[in-house]
């Protein structure tokens, strides 16, 4: 099962379509609870988790605040994931209870890797200001490669300005 906070953020859309993807070929059936960020919807999806036959759950908690749910979930040992934003102060990391991806070393390492294939020319699409633009450019950095400026596009840091950038200009 995934709880997640709202079904139509851009994150979490894109998140769901790629967990739909590997769980759809594994032949695992997926149910997804949209809590709007409210305690007690959260607490009412993870009693009716309890009493199913969920094998696991991937949940958007707020790890600073596990409700009593949770808490008994854990204490049973049953498999949960927590997806946390390392970048808001306010989320305690936990590495026994979640798993954190920064915005810098996902871009640093898929850069790194089109380097290594031999890519000179990559693309940077997103605002330059971000983590994930450090990543990027510290990529071509370990390789002593120069960054092309030409290529760093800022077009927010969004998937709809990426994609209208891509539309229009390719």
């Amino acid at each position: 099962a995934f709880l997640v906070n709202d079904i139509s953020d851009e994150v979490y859309s894109h998140l769901i379509r790629g967990i739909l993807e590997v769980t759809g070929s594994l032949n695992i059936e997926l149910i997804i609870y949209e809590t709007h960020r409210n305690n007690e919807r959260e607490i009412s999806c993870l009693v009716q988790l309890q009493n199913s036959n969920v094998n696991g759950i991937i949940s958007v908690a707020n790890l600073a605040d596990l409700n009593s749910e949770y808490q008994k979930l854990l204490s049973k040992q049953f498999p949960i994931v927590f997806f946390v934003n390392p970048n808001d102060p306010r989320t305690p990391i936990r590495g026994d209870l979640n798993i954190v991806t920064s915005d810098a070393e996902g871009p640093f390492y898929a850069t790194k890797y089109l380097i290594d294939l031999g890519h000179r020319d990559i693309l940077f699409l997103g605002d330059p200001k971000t983590p994930r633009f450090r990543g990027y450019r510290k990529a071509f950095e370990s390789t002593d490669l120069p960054v092309n400026e030409q290529l760093i596009v800022n077009c927010g840091d969004s998937f709809d300005g990426a994609y209208r950038y891509i539309k229009e200009n390719f």
